[in-house]
């Protein structure tokens, strides 16, 4: 009988190597522990807004007697002037006028102005006219606006381009220019209430104050 040789053992594994399934239990503890500071960054920041909430609307709500009108309008004192719409128009007017017998024009008579123009027009609220009143059974802020009005109708003057071409018969009166620039701002005012500036304003007022009132948490804007 041949006798059996004795079997060398293995080599020992290179420096730094690691089982297979080592290195996969590294990776999902990489991944858990990624997971974890994810939860604390939330929560971290969950706590934040809350400390946010309570510095800055402190008081605001009192958890006996519920959100006050007098809280809502002080509030709402804070838009100011409310404009809502601005109506942008520019144009180029000419006029020209001659001394007149029986509705005929004179020869030799006529002036000449022309203008051309850029203007706006602003739609509004005044704030203090704006109602508001609160049903905390209900957790309701009941606003009613006022019809929206034109706060201000303007031509820049600083970009006004004005011509005129004199007449030594007719003479363009001082006042004329002036009372031309009137007549164009009131042209354009019909032009910008056939286009819908208060329903626009309106609607723009409605938003910004809604807006405004998501400071107010639980509480449902309803507008008269």
């Amino acid at each position: 009988m041949s006798k059996q040789r004795p079997v060398a053992p293995p080599p020992p594994p290179p420096e730094g190597y690691r089982p297979h399934r080592r290195r996969g239990g590294r990776i999902f503890a990489r991944l858990l522990i990624r997971l974890l500071l994810l939860l604390i960054v939330v929560a971290a920041l969950a706590l934040g807004w809350n400390y946010y909430k309570e510095q800055n609307f402190k008081g605001i709500i009192d958890h006996d007697t519920g959100l006050t009108d007098t809280v809502v309008k002080e509030k709402l004192q804070e838009l100011g002037q409310l404009v809502t719409y601005s109506f942008e128009y520019s144009g180029v007017r000419e006029v020209k006028d001659s001394l007149q017998i029986s509705n005929w024009n004179i020869p030799g008579t006529t002036h000449t102005i022309q203008i051309k123009y850029n203007g706006t027009i602003k739609v509004g609220y005044e704030v203090p006219d704006i109602k508001v009143s609160v049903d905390n059974d209900t957790k309701t802020i009941y606003v009613e606006l006022p019809e929206a009005k034109v706060t201000d109708n303007y031509i820049d003057m600083d970009n006004l381009s004005y011509a005129e071409q004199n007449n030594v018969f007719n003479p363009i009166s001082g006042d004329e220019p002036t009372q031309e620039l009137d007549k164009i701002m009131s042209e354009e005012l019909e032009k910008a209430e056939n286009a819908g500036i208060y329903e626009l304003a309106e609607g723009n007022a409605k938003k910004l104050i809604s807006g405004l009132f998501e400071a107010f948490d639980g509480y449902t804007v309803k507008f008269r």
